[in-house]
């Protein structure tokens, strides 16, 4: 599936800073975290790091931690083993360590009420 790659339309000093900025940031080995007002565009400037970078042939995957049960969210990001929990009837990959050499976008995760403890194993 070949998708149009995303323009980014600027004219405006500080958001050309902000595409030269994403241009550098796009070829690091790393992970990146985007803050922001809502409607101010991290979502958009997600897709062009991405867009941007080596994995621009990888799928995008855009998760929206308000739509996920606060009891799953866990489990929906991290995944579980077989007997985790009741229902837990096979072992489920997350959705972090099934895209693990993709991109993903967490949105809205300030929504998520319960902690999450990750432990390293």
């Amino acid at each position: 599936m070949t998708m149009e790659r995303l323009p980014w339309i600027a004219e405006d000093p500080a958001a050309l800073r902000l595409f030269e900025l994403a241009e550098k940031v796009a070829v690091a080995p790393t992970t990146l975290l985007i803050t922001g007002e809502s409607g101010t565009g991290k979502d958009h400037l997600a897709r062009l790091v991405h867009e941007l970078g080596p994995r621009r042939d990888a799928p995008f995957l855009k998760i929206d931690c308000a739509s996920l049960p606060p009891h799953l969210v866990e489990s929906e990001l991290f995944g579980h083993e077989r007997g985790a929990f009741t229902g837990a009837v096979e072992r489920k990959l997350g959705t972090f360590y099934a895209t693990c050499m993709d991109s993903t976008a967490a949105s809205s995760v300030s929504a998520i009420k319960r902690p999450i403890v990750i432990v390293s194993k």
